[in-house]
């Protein structure tokens, strides 16, 4: 991904939002649900996919289970 994203999934408002690093690029991950709801998707700053974000809706809106973020194989 070369940029931000902004995207539509099942009703809910998607967005990532990169920083850009000396070193590294960085994403995070924000979703509004259909009913207005504002949630920050605790997914790995290294995940750029929209797919991550897509089976984390489709997963309920998982917290994290140990102490870093969740990760993609997480949510499969």
């Amino acid at each position: 991904m070369s940029g931000d994203a902004d995207w539509t999934y099942k009703g809910h408002r998607c967005r990532i939002e990169l920083d850009y690093e000396e070193d590294n690029v960085k994403a995070f991950h924000f979703v509004v649900a259909p009913d207005g709801t504002e949630h920050f998707a605790d997914i790995s700053p290294y995940d750029q996919s929209e797919r991550t974000v897509e089976l984390w809706i489709d997963a309920g809106y998982p917290k994290r289970t140990g102490i870093g973020p969740l990760h993609k194989e997480d949510l499969v």
